[in-house]
């Protein structure tokens, strides 16, 4: 996979190093930069970028860039997404699908909202009824605030 070229520069017998065993070049070859490497692990064997990253000891940013200059179209399953997942979602392989019970506790909170019950008695509610939040398990007002403000829409919501 690597090929290291090394030799040194120095005349040992007229000056030798200071430290021993010294290389001054190191030459390696980047299997990355070889078109048909990244045609061959990720078009032909189907291999993902984190696997090509591991193989060639690069980042996966170094190999999205790669295959990006090779115009080697990136699988959609290969798109890292990074962040936190909204309440009532999920993410499988960088899609966000609808995770259905969060789905009913955000339809509960909206529901209770809606009753005009303040944000703490709702997070007091969901605990009583031994519902978790994403993170922690502990419903809080703010928690419930947030859920509730990013399911309406930008134009309902209101500040005071």
């Amino acid at each position: 996979m690597f090929r290291v070229v090394a030799h040194s520069r120095s005349n040992y017998k007229k000056h030798p190093p200071k430290i021993p065993s010294v290389i001054t070049d190191i030459y390696i070859d980047f299997p990355y930069k070889s078109e048909a490497f990244l045609r061959e692990n990720y078009c032909q064997k189907q291999h993902s970028i984190t696997y090509i990253s591991k193989l060639c000891m690069s980042s996966r940013d170094t190999i999205k860039l790669a295959l990006i200059s090779h115009n080697i179209d990136i699988r959609e399953d290969d798109i890292m997404t990074r962040g936190p997942v909204q309440f009532g979602k999920r993410r499988i392989k960088a899609k966000e699908i609808d995770n259905k019970r969060e789905q009913q506790i955000v339809a509960l909170i909206t529901e209770l909202r809606e009753q005009n019950l303040s944000y703490q008695k709702i997070a007091d509610d969901l605990n009583s009824k031994g519902i978790k939040s994403k993170k922690k398990g502990i419903w809080h007002a703010m928690t419930v605030r947030k859920v509730y403000q990013r399911t309406k829409p930008v134009h309902s919501i209101t500040r005071f």
